[in-house]
């Protein structure tokens, strides 16, 4: 009882009698009085890094077309692009048809589970990467496509230019040669002469 006694009073703290609880509070908790932290002392705040931004240009492609795009993320992040950015600058809208759908995917004829889908709220594509590269899917609208009437090229078909139309030659001091053409067959070295002609070619 007594040795319980002296190890009680080593956790008291004599204060005056306005702070008397304070001494209370130090026992039922079994604080060393050197644990107490002062009212009022100043304690530092943890320090906040801001976030690195990186920038700088991701290839994407499509068939043998192949075109950069900027972009900006996070540092160890990824960021988005605009699939209306990537159709106008591989001109995709001259090829397809109708609400077409576009996504990337980080490899070439992948299987479809491994595409970067767009977003079709916002028309963005995320989880890019600068420096990297990106070959573009296209989900083709199947109703706008079967209305397209389209025209194979044909390279054997030439277009015949028209007859050029021939007049009476006489007529500017130079004889016909053929009889379809002169107005004059039998007197076409007449004509001609009376327009200039000196009888030699």
């Amino acid at each position: 009882m007594k040795k319980s006694a002296e190890l009680a009073n080593q956790h008291i703290v004599q204060l005056p009698h306005p702070l008397a609880s304070l001494t209370l509070l130090l026992l039922s908790f079994r604080l060393s009085p050197f644990q107490v932290t002062l009212v009022g002392e100043e304690t530092a705040e943890p320090t906040v890094s801001e976030p690195i931004i990186v920038s700088g240009p991701i290839t994407v492609r499509y068939n043998h077309y192949k075109e950069e795009l900027a972009v900006s993320h996070e540092e160890g992040g990824t960021g988005r692009v605009s699939s209306a950015q990537v159709v106008e600058l591989l001109s995709l809208d001259y090829a397809f048809s109708g609400d077409f759908t576009i996504h990337l995917n980080k490899m070439q004829s992948v299987p479809r589970m491994k595409r970067l889908w767009q977003d079709k709220t916002g028309g963005q594509i995320p989880g890019v990467e600068v420096g990297g590269e990106y070959w573009v899917d296209v989900q083709e609208d199947d109703e706008a496509e079967a209305a397209v009437v389209r025209t194979p090229y044909n390279p054997d078909k030439v277009e015949e230019a028209a007859p050029r139309e021939e007049g009476c030659s006489c007529l500017f001091g130079n004889p016909c040669m053929d009889s379809y053409t002169c107005e004059n067959w039998a007197g076409r070295f007449d004509v001609a002469k009376a327009n200039g002609w000196k009888g030699y070619s």
